[in-house]
This record gives structure tokens, C-alpha cells and sequence, in this order.
């Protein structure tokens, strides 16, 4: 029995021995990895089904809707940016009246008094 526990302590020991050895060489390892794209495929056949009046269409399906949103864009300009304008103008002449009468009218001074008959 002994002897069989002495032979089994002996293998687990080399064991470990080659453990500790295979531990070492993958620690010292080198991995070199290379990344390159993958190789680009030529075309040699000409998609099938390709019909160019659809592509008409299609771009002047695109042409069209570019037109109304602009004509959208125009409208809501005119609806609303028109009346802000308005308003803005009205303030300011509002503000050149004021300023006007308070400093008195350079016209009114510089006509000749009218005569009374």
C-alpha cells in the first residue's frame, strides 16, 4: 500500500512539474493577429430587373415633394411670418411718431407764419 502511495505522489508531482512548465511557455508566448478586409467581389452581372423608367419616377416623385415642401415652407412664412413683420413694423413707426413729437417738429418751425387776413 505504501508503495502504491509513493508511486502516486510521484505522477502528481510530474504532473505538476509539467503543469508548471506549460504555464510557463504560454506566459512567454507571442500571438500576432492580422486584420485585413475582406477580398472585393467584381460585378460581372448586370442586376436584372433594372427598369429606368421607374427610376424616372422615383426621382420625380423626390422632385415633386422638395417642390411642395418648399411651397409648404412658403405658406407658413406668409401666414405666419407676414403678420409678425406687420406688427413689427407697426411698433417701430409707433416709436419714430413718438419720438417725433416729443422733440417738436423741425417742419413746423421752418414754414413762415401765416398771415391772417
Amino acid at each position: 500500500m505504501q508503495a502504491q502511495l509513493t508511486d502516486v505522489r510521484g505522477q502528481i508531482e510530474e504532473l505538476t512539474a509539467e503543469q508548471q512548465t506549460l504555464q510557463n511557455q504560454a506566459a512567454l508566448a507571442t500571438l500576432t493577429v492580422t486584420f485585413a478586409p475582406p477580398p472585393a467581389v467584381a460585378v460581372t452581372q448586370v442586376r436584372e430587373g433594372w427598369d429606368p423608367a421607374s427610376e424616372i419616377d422615383q426621382a420625380s416623385a423626390t422632385l415633386v415633394g422638395l417642390g411642395q415642401g418648399l411651397a409648404g415652407a412658403g405658406i407658413w412664412l406668409l401666414i405666419v411670418g407676414l403678420p409678425v413683420l406687420l406688427c413689427r413694423g407697426a411698433r417701430a413707426d409707433r416709436v419714430l411718431v413718438i419720438r417725433h413729437v416729443r422733440r417738436g417738429s423741425p417742419q413746423s418751425a421752418a414754414l413762415p407764419p401765416v398771415a391772417e387776413a
